[in-house]
């Protein structure tokens, strides 16, 4: 029987798994959420207390309504099911 080799190569997006799924991450994983981490996008605001500021950018209904850009929001805070 031949044994197949694992590659290190990406291997596209993980399927996305249910709620009784536990998944590891692994390298790509870590890889990918540092390089999201370490983005560069900053934007000034004068004169806007932090906490409106804050607000605002995470009220999510609202947010459509102001940002011609949203598309679709989604929660990206749970970095595993663990």
């Amino acid at each position: 029987m031949e044994k197949l080799a694992a590659s290190t190569e990406p291997q596209g997006p993980r399927p996305v798994l249910g709620r009784e799924s536990v998944q590891v991450p692994d390298d790509q994983d870590f890889r990918s959420f540092r390089s999201e981490c370490e983005a560069e996008c900053r934007m000034e605001c004068c004169d806007v207390p932090a906490e409106t500021l804050y607000d605002v950018l995470h009220d999510i209904e609202y947010r459509k309504k102001w940002d011609s850009n949203v598309i679709e929001t989604f929660d990206i805070a749970r970095l595993t099911v663990n």
